[in-house]
């Protein structure tokens, strides 16, 4: 997703949470634009769009791609279905190592 702001232009992503356009983005994407226009990369198109909700303390935001419709959406899934530790969803639990280690000061 591409947005523009009154400063310039930036750059982020999102989620489409409906077909008619409601996207979950960051907020310091869109706090202060002047106008924001998003490209949806599924249909290629370059929508305008209007802030409706934002939190400043999370970073989140929601927008409404105007005269959107038929878009494709973020499959979510069903949180009731997993299990802490699981791989990427597979329903079956491994053993892994994990993905990052404690930060150590250079000098140990």
């Amino acid at each position: 997703m591409y947005q523009g702001n009154q400063s310039g232009q930036a750059a982020a992503t999102g989620i489409v949470l409906n077909s008619s356009g409601l996207v979950l983005t960051n907020n310091h994407v869109v706090d202060g634009a002047g106008s924001i226009s998003a490209t949806d990369v599924g249909n290629g198109r370059t929508y305008t769009a209007t802030v409706v909700g934002y939190d400043r303390s999370h970073d989140i935001a929601l927008i409404q791609l105007n005269n959107a419709s038929g878009l494709k959406t973020a499959q979510i899934g069903d949180s009731s279905k997993v299990a802490v530790g699981q791989d990427g969803g597979r329903y079956r639990q491994r053993r892994r190592q994990p993905a990052a280690t404690p930060a150590r000061p250079a000098d140990q």
